[in-house]
């Protein structure tokens, strides 16, 4: 088998046969003969080939890791083997919605690509669509976004209070690594046993509960967790709260 052009040649025993020394991006035909005891055939021309050299892709996140609601800005490094230097595009998605598109420089690696706050846990995709002389490749990336920290104080609207009045429990959860505010619920409890369902926290990280406790001192816990979705994008934080109901005087 002799490849044209430049005049690669190469043989063997059987199908398939490889032909090395050759470029990418050039289109070759290839003459093809086969011999046996008898003789030699005549030449018979392949169809036009042309090469494509193989690539990888690794995403770069910037930072490489950061707590929930931090900008993260993605850009990809597109590989060959054994040379060259793809041209092209590379289309970037996180848990499969479009984020944008970034041209290869001349090294190889995207500039300008795109820039997303994203929940923990999410998956990003790079794909490089390949060029006449490279073919395309795709990955995944998990980001290291870990969940926000935060911290809840709990508040009571009377302590201490007269027995069996309503008394007004509230928790306020700040985020004390970004700036959103945090989502999510808050179960309250008394003595450890928890007080109907948890309260979703408002827009501005805040749940409240009324209680009515007969006279005593009461350990009232308040419980803060991102129920929103199957992965967290804040981390749990509790608060505790010694509540006393005195007992009610009549005159």
């Amino acid at each position: 088998m002799t490849a044209s052009p430049g005049g690669a040649q190469a043989t063997g025993s059987g199908s398939p046969i490889t032909v090395n020394g050759l470029s990418a991006g050039t289109t070759y035909t290839f003459d093809v003969t086969a011999s046996n005891a008898v003789g030699t055939s005549p030449p018979s021309v392949s169809n036009a080939v042309t090469t494509i050299t193989p690539t990888t892709i690794t995403i770069l996140p910037s930072p490489a890791s950061s707590y929930y609601d931090t900008p993260v800005e993605f850009e990809a490094e597109v590989n060959s083997t054994p040379h060259g230097v793809p041209t092209g595009t590379v289309d970037f998605a996180a848990e499969g919605v479009d984020m944008g598109q970034a041209e290869l420089s001349s090294n190889g690696q995207t500039t300008g690509g795109p820039s997303a706050v994203l929940d923990v846990g999410s998956t990003v995709t790079a794909q490089y669509g390949g060029d006449p002389a490279f073919s395309s490749s795709s990955a995944s990336l998990d980001p290291d976004i870990m969940p926000a920290e935060t911290r809840t104080v709990l508040s009571s609207s009377a302590n201490p209070a007269a027995a069996n009045s309503d008394v007004t429990l509230t928790a306020a959860v700040s985020n004390t690594s970004t700036s959103v505010v945090p989502f999510g619920s808050v179960q309250f409890s008394v003595n450890g046993n928890p007080i109907l369902t948890p309260e979703a926290v408002d827009d501005n990280g805040q749940a409240s509960v009324i209680v009515q406790l007969s006279a005593g001192s009461y350990s009232i816990g308040a419980a803060y967790h991102d129920d929103t979705a199957a992965v967290a994008d804040f981390d749990d934080s509790e608060a505790l709260l010694s509540q006393s109901f005195g007992t009610r005087r009549t005159r």
